[in-house]
């Protein structure tokens, strides 16, 4: 299982920025429907959302927000993009790293770019890259989104070694209109979503299905708060 894969070759990821994330340094937020702090304001307007995020990591004196892997949250009613007719989604497939906008992000692993896009609209990704991975044979990917407009000038194919930069964060509204943060998803199944925009979220029934699909992106992360 590409699980085991990823826990097997952990010492052969790189970090994410340009500072190694540590229990220290990171800041676990909980953005789930049980939170009564996560108001209609923190969900609805981009400004609101970023003064929740940083005044907590500033309080708890840490760098990056982090977390979200599974969880069950609101944050997805402000946009028409995550409802359907039966069951709306809900559950963040992702880890989102809340840290400023024009932060660079690095490569954490050697890859190419499988798929460059911007994903416009409320709630979206904004501009998002795909890199395709090959590790020990097995190709999987890992997907970054609510970047800056930069990103856009990369093209299918570009290669990137470990280490290497790859794009900046966006800021609101160009990111999809939220806080500055890091979408960051592992993939296994491209399945059907090969345009550049695979689901960050999916419904609770789903939930099973998609969790194989993205494997726990802390396994490439590696930070020890969300252990």
């Amino acid at each position: 299982m590409i699980e085991n894969l990823l826990k097997e070759n952990q010492d052969r990821f790189g970090d994410i920025f340009d500072f190694k994330m540590t229990s220290g340094n990171t800041v676990p937020l909980d953005f789930t429907k049980e939170n009564p702090s996560v108001t209609r304001d923190v969900i609805y307007d981009a400004k609101s959302q970023e003064t929740f995020v940083f005044n907590q990591i500033e309080q708890a004196g840490g760098r990056v927000g982090v977390g979200g892997y599974l969880e069950n949250r609101n944050l997805y009613t402000r946009s028409s993009i995550f409802e359907n007719e039966e069951d709306s989604r809900s559950i963040h497939l992702g880890i989102d790293l809340w840290i400023e906008a024009g932060t660079t992000v690095f490569a954490p692993f050697d890859g190419e770019i499988f798929s460059v896009k911007n994903n416009k609209g409320t709630g979206d990704y904004g501009p998002t890259i795909i890199l395709k991975h090959t590790l020990e044979g097995i190709e999987f990917y890992s997907l970054y989104g609510h970047l800056s407009m930069d990103a856009l000038n990369l093209k299918k194919g570009d290669a990137f070694s470990k280490g290497d930069k790859l794009c900046e964060l966006g800021n609101y509204p160009i990111n999809g209109d939220w806080a500055p943060h890091l979408h960051f998803q592992l993939l296994t199944n491209l399945d059907d979503f090969k345009d550049g925009d695979y689901p960050a979220v999916c419904t609770e029934s789903n939930k099973d299905k998609f969790s194989n699909y993205c494997p726990n992106p802390n396994l490439m992360l590696r930070i020890p708060s969300l252990d």
